[in-house]
């Protein structure tokens, strides 16, 4: 990604134009790459105000590349134009998409799946493809987070951000004391609490479903069995949540500690706990996921070995810090 900024000032202080966009005196570009003369901004686009007088646009760039662009103003009923060009120094960046995306391509010869400067054609894909594998599979310490959700009165649910599993629940009050809340099932848990208790300091938690079956059309439907306000109609496949028992009297933050999904690699820049902890891991997964996506098996276990070797070490270092933490006392 690389961001154009310009000032725009008036007898030396900054001042907000009438309008300022980028866009030649003919009106054909707004930016555009100089050894190709594809146009990367459109004529007309505007910059977005950062404060007054200064504005920026940040589009998606390829490293060590030139671009021409003309920035447009109007002001007083005039019209002025500034042009200029800019290189974007590649990214030296060894824990963010672009790291991993030009890898897995250099190293698998996969060019057809990126474009000029390992621009994403395709193998954004299997590199997250990959992710999830390894999200499932491997316990790690940097594979485990924490959800926090405050609580207000009658709260008696919420929704996980893309859990796998859930080790603990906590529950921390208003002067930062911890309680552990247990876990139960939901069919035990609705059998001790008809529903009609008071609300509380949350005792116990269980997996519940916010879903409807796909051909559940109403919620009216529902409602003389079920408590319709547990149920998500906005993202209707949401498939895990969690139930507190009772019902919260607003006091306090729950903490739920166990192992979620890596946020998905869109962006060049976008980071996980795979891209910083163990790049490698993941480039090695991705091949081996594109080598079994050709159906070209024994390519896709040479590389599933490599995976295997590098989670080995993962885990050697997760027993390492497992240990280092609880200590054997002697006498």
């Amino acid at each position: 990604m690389g961001t154009i900024t310009k000032r725009w000032l008036v007898d030396g202080v900054p001042t907000a134009p009438t309008s300022i966009v980028f866009e030649d005196s003919t009106g054909t570009f707004g930016v555009k790459r100089v050894d190709t003369d594809e146009v990367v901004v459109a004529a007309g686009t505007a910059l977005t105000e950062v404060s007054t007088g200064v504005y920026n646009y940040t589009f998606t760039t390829v490293g060590g590349v030139e671009y021409s662009y003309v920035v447009k103003v109007v002001y007083a009923g005039d019209t002025f134009y500034y042009p200029g060009t800019i290189t974007f120094a590649a990214s030296t960046d060894k824990d963010n998409l672009l790291y991993i995306r030009t890898q897995v391509a250099k190293l698998s010869g996969r060019y057809d799946l990126v474009l000029d400067g390992f621009v994403d054609n395709g193998l954004n894909f299997f590199i997250n493809t990959a992710q999830s594998w390894l999200d499932e599979n491997v316990k790690a310490d940097f594979t485990y987070a924490r959800q926090l959700v405050p609580l207000t009165e009658g709260l008696s649910y919420f929704l996980l951000n893309r859990p796998i599993s859930v080790q603990y629940v906590y529950h921390y009050d208003s002067e930062g004391v911890r309680r552990i809340v247990a876990g139960t099932s939901i069919d035990r848990a609705l059998y001790n609490y008809t529903g009609n208790e008071s609300t509380g300091i949350p005792a116990f938690w269980a997996y519940d479903t916010p879903a409807l079956a796909p051909a559940q059309s109403s919620l009216s439907d529902l409602s003389p069995y079920t408590d319709t306000s547990t149920i998500q109609t906005a993202t209707p496949y949401l498939n895990k949540a969690i139930r507190l028992f009772p019902s919260s009297d607003g006091s306090g933050t729950i903490q739920v500690y166990g192992r979620f999904y890596s946020p998905e690699l869109v962006e060049d820049t976008d980071k996980s706990p795979w891209t910083v902890n163990s790049p490698a891991t993941l480039i090695y997964a991705t091949i081996s996921e594109l080598e079994g996506a050709l159906a070209t098996e024994s390519a896709s276990n040479a590389w599933f070995q490599r995976v295997m070797r590098s989670i080995d070490g993962i885990n050697q270092r997760h027993t390492e810090a497992v240990t280092a933490n609880y200590p054997v006392l002697e006498g």
